[in-house]
């Protein structure tokens, strides 16, 4: 009963992302005929929405649109592929920019609690880390489950805080 409840959660929690990375996978083959790079979209894309204070770069750390430093971030395959990946990565993180560019409600909802949501994510990971030596300390077994259960669900609320 737990294995199944416990795989249940796992499918809700990273079911989702991956997902997303084996559809961006599917589609990530460079296109020849494509006119540009996912980056050159990007930009075309800010110069036409007239985002004059984003910039378009390529990043390690995973595709994103930081609003701090008004910089759409693209990785390595989207910021210089030709796929439909590259394009609709590319796409995508620029409508971040709009969103924020026209201070819609839905960007300043993500901006308030998109660090509460990466807080509660360390707090759930470090309670999963802690749980066996816990439960060595207490000799107690069954507090494993306990420990374990509230960090899937600080798992789950960062999951439904970002979405």
């Amino acid at each position: 009963m737990y294995v199944v409840l416990i795989l249940i959660v796992v499918a809700i929690v990273l079911g989702p992302s991956l997902w997303v990375k084996r559809v961006l996978a599917k589609h990530g083959k460079d296109i020849p005929t494509m006119p540009g790079t996912g980056g050159e979209l990007a930009d075309h894309l800010i110069k036409r929405f007239e985002l004059g204070d984003v910039n378009v770069e390529q990043t390690e750390l995973g595709d994103h649109y930081d609003d701090n430093d008004k910089m759409v971030r693209l990785t390595a395959p989207h910021f210089q592929g030709k796929s439909l990946s590259a394009i609709a990565v590319a796409a995508h993180e620029v409508g971040h920019a709009i969103q924020f560019h026209r201070n819609e409600p839905i960007a300043r909802l993500r901006k308030r609690l998109t660090p509460a949501a990466i807080t509660v994510e360390r707090v759930a990971i470090f309670i999963l880390m802690a749980a066996p030596a816990v439960a060595a300390v207490l000799k107690v077994p069954q507090s494993v489950l306990l420990i374990a259960a509230v960090g899937v669900i600080a798992m789950l609320s960062s999951v439904f805080i970002q979405l």
